[in-house]
């Protein structure tokens, strides 16, 4: 097809960027440009977008609700399968990638320690997860938060104390 084509077929030329030859069920990989987190982005409308979430605006005929992003139920980055594509908020998003092992930027190791990350399961009642000894302890061993998820700080009163004096504060 010529290139001019694309401009007049702008959902086209996407599609024609997807591998969908797995069928309806399998992951519909992005074949074209991908950003340095390995998702697939393209040019929408004249501005860089995730693949993913024109595929989400493509198939449902309108962006993601405000305050909402498109996820992945396959947790696969250059999806575009509908199927696998859903409305989600940020802390979803992250609880997923949490739940399921996949965060690795402290950005993420942070946000993971807010939403109760960093371990796969709940600990037994009364303890907390502590991010500096990576085990549950008794809350006590914690200092109060309240605007923390829990209601304590990442880390217990000693590892607190060792990361503050490692940072010369």
């Amino acid at each position: 097809m010529p290139r001019w084509g694309f401009r007049h077929d702008p959902e086209g030329a996407f599609w024609s960027k997807v591998d969908k030859s797995g069928g309806d069920d399998a992951c519909w990989e992005w074949k074209a440009a991908e950003d340095r987190n390995g998702y697939g982005v393209c040019r929408w409308q004249g501005k860089k977008r995730g693949a993913h979430t024109v595929a989400f605006e493509i198939t449902h005929g309108r962006p993601a609700k405000p305050g909402l992003q498109v996820c992945h139920r396959c947790h696969n980055r250059l999806c575009c399968n509908p199927r696998h594509l859903y409305e989600g908020t940020r802390s979803d998003n992250m609880r997923d990638m949490v739940r399921d092992g996949r965060f690795n930027t402290e950005s993420s190791r942070r946000v993971a320690a807010e939403l109760g990350g960093w371990q796969k399961q709940e600990g037994p009642p009364g303890t907390a997860w502590c991010a500096g000894c990576k085990d549950h302890l008794p809350v006590e061993r914690f200092s109060r938060n309240k605007a923390k998820w829990n209601g304590y700080e990442y880390y217990c009163k000693e590892c607190r104390k060792r990361v503050r004096k490692s940072k010369g504060a």
